[in-house]
């Protein structure tokens, strides 16, 4: 497997932060120097890029509405920078940098979608589709939002010899991050997503946003407030 797959595999395994999320920011074998998680608000990396339900073609800027529910009083929705697109062939620009993902487009990693206008990826479909080239014994998780490939497991052991170091072995027997609860329970540069208990590549200012929104400190992710804080054909939409 080329490089730029086996990095592509890693960041798309770790399925959702606001747009990337991971374990303790480790991976397996030497893929892990090249796999880079980017808080993107989701995803400048491929991952799992929220639909805001509005039909956008890709390059369009669309500003996300941010003001208060008038009629119940909610807080404002958190928005975040993500690829707009009209096909899936645009994901493959917004994340791989060409047309086609490398001719893979449909093939795993690849699994883009375009859904009301933004990027979405629906992961591995069977364990056929975790059967790389240097990467044996990888099963296709179901019990994640995304399906996404990781190694197969008995014990937590299994896990770190993988190289996922504080990963555990969850039934039926795949390796999996360990739950968050707080910050704290997360690796350097990570933070934790209360919700769905998963650690994601976190952000302590403006810079480490890297044109896709500016830091919520308090959230410790990529927020934005209008598309002119995303770059190339992302646009700011409520996560």
């Amino acid at each position: 497997m080329d490089g730029a797959r086996r990095g592509v595999l890693l960041v798309l395994l770790t399925g959702c932060g606001p747009l990337v999320e991971s374990g303790d920011g480790s991976s397996s074998g030497d893929a892990s120097d090249e796999a880079t998680a980017t808080t993107a608000g989701t995803t400048t990396t491929a991952g799992t890029a929220t639909s805001a339900g509005t039909a956008t073609s890709a390059g369009t800027a669309t500003t996300a509405t941010t003001s208060a529910d008038e009629t119940t009083g909610e807080p404002p929705s958190t928005s975040y920078c993500q690829a707009a697109c009209r096909e899936p062939a645009d994901c493959c620009r917004a994340f791989i940098g060409d047309d086609d993902c490398g001719g893979m487009l449909g093939t795993y990693p690849y699994t883009f979608d375009c859904s009301d206008g933004f990027c979405s990826f629906r992961g591995c479909a069977s364990d056929d589709d975790c059967d790389f080239s240097g990467l044996p014994g990888w099963v296709c998780a179901q019990d994640t939002e995304v399906p996404s490939c990781t190694p197969s497991c008995g014990q937590d052991d299994d896990c770190a010899t993988a190289g996922l170091s504080d990963w555990i072995c969850v039934p039926p027997g795949h390796c999996a991050p360990r739950p968050c609860a707080t910050h704290d329970d997360c690796g350097p540069d990570m933070a934790c997503n209360p919700d769905s208990g998963s650690c994601f590549t976190g952000c302590t200012d403006d810079e480490q946003c890297n044109g896709f929104g500016h830091c919520d400190a308090e959230l410790r992710t990529c927020t934005c407030t209008d598309a002119d804080e995303c770059s190339n054909d992302y646009v700011c939409a409520p996560g």
